[in-house]
């Protein structure tokens, strides 16, 4: 029996506790779980997915590859310690991947009394920005943290932009354990007729409304078209009560009232992307942002603000849509006109978030596993 990937992320944890209203994809790490688990099992891998839950949710079986094994570590602390402990030790599986920080801590720690399980860690943040919104006590902790990714086998970061990052920020980590492994992005098939909002065109947002994605600055430059009857904002997306109702207020202060359009969550935003006259990144920092590479899946025409990181990347410095440099909310709105003037070569578009397709990440995973493997057998 081949042996499986594992990879423990942050999916479905302490779901059984949850109502059962939750969506099961509640953050771009539970997306990203989901397209890599299921593009390795794609290319015939074994694939066991590690779950921080008392039992295997049923109901997430049918967003998962027949080839995906949920295996269920627990909810406590101690608990799924004991429970991966005993899997490594049963199943030998073939690497460790480690998504998000509570994951990359205990792999670290039982991989380092396993030694023939490579570890690999996937870090998804840009960690200077994280380190920087931290009160100086959490600092201090992350940093320590920080510290122990030198023990990985590979480090494998989702944009360049993160990578560069890293290793700034661990002086002395030799660069050839550190990869850019990009996230897979696959967008599903428009389910329903697609549809116009009352004639208007649609300016699309889509993410937390949390202030890293920087909506506030999104609602400010489209007060600097308001003047056209014809846009509208749609930001889909959940936050807090206080996240959205600052948001909320800060569009009738701009006179804005019904023509910003707060959707929520949406469970067809692959419909919205392909009804939008343009999609719009405002955020203040990233990594390597899902929506901007669905929105461009789609051949919708787009717009980033150049923050840290992934827009300049993804959009090869600008040649795929509008890059905005951070901050400047008027160039956000002369772009965001000048994209609906011209909205440029959707196919373009469509080539570049093609590269990041699930099937081309899962084969660079696979390279990276089987080098892991040779590395540890001869050793």
């Amino acid at each position: 029996m081949t042996a499986p990937i594992a990879i423990y992320s942050s999916f479905l944890r302490n779901h059984a506790r949850k109502p059962s209203s939750v969506s099961l994809i509640q953050h771009g790490i539970d997306r990203w779980t989901v397209e890599l688990a299921n593009a390795l099992a794609d290319a015939g891998a074994a694939v066991d997915l590690l779950i921080k839950n008392d039992a295997p949710v049923p109901a997430a079986q049918a967003i998962l590859h027949d080839g995906v094994r949920q295996v269920a570590t627990g909810c406590s602390r101690l608990r799924s310690y004991a429970a991966l402990w005993g899997y490594v030790r049963r199943h030998r599986p073939r690497v460790l991947v480690g998504g998000l920080r509570h994951a990359n801590r205990q792999l670290l720690q039982i991989g380092s009394m396993l030694p023939r399980t490579p570890v690999v860690l996937s870090v998804h943040d840009h960690l200077s920005s994280v380190l920087a919104r931290s009160a100086p006590d959490a600092r201090a902790a992350y940093r320590r943290e920080l510290a122990r990714y030198r023990d990985a086998d590979a480090l494998a970061c989702v944009s360049a932009g993160v990578r560069d990052d890293l290793l700034a920020l661990l002086p002395g980590l030799p660069p050839q354990r550190v990869h850019v492994l990009h996230n897979p992005v696959r967008v599903p098939d428009c389910a329903r007729p697609l549809m116009t909002a009352d004639g208007r065109r649609v300016i699309l947002g889509a993410g937390r409304l949390s202030d890293d994605k920087g909506f506030d600055r999104l609602i400010d430059a489209f007060a600097l078209l308001a003047e056209d009857p014809g846009l509208q904002l749609m930001l889909c997306g959940e936050g807090t009560p206080a996240q959205r109702q600052a948001l909320q207020q800060r569009a009738r202060d701009r006179g804005l009232g019904e023509r910003v359009v707060f959707a929520g969550h949406v469970d067809d935003l692959a419909c919205r992307y392909r009804e939008a006259a343009v999609f719009v990144l405002s955020s203040r920092t990233e990594a390597l942002p899902y929506v901007l590479l669905e929105a461009m899946a789609c051949g919708t025409p787009v717009v980033a603000f150049d923050c840290p990181t992934g827009p300049a990347e993804i959009l090869d410095g600008g040649r795929c849509g509008a890059l905005v440099a951070d901050g400047d909310v008027d160039a956000l709105a002369r772009a965001i006109r000048d994209t609906l003037d011209a909205p440029g070569d959707a196919a373009l578009r469509r080539a570049r978030a093609a590269e990041f397709a699930p099937a081309q990440v899962a084969r660079r995973w696979l390279t990276l596993i089987d080098a892991l493997g040779e590395r540890r057998a001869a050793a």
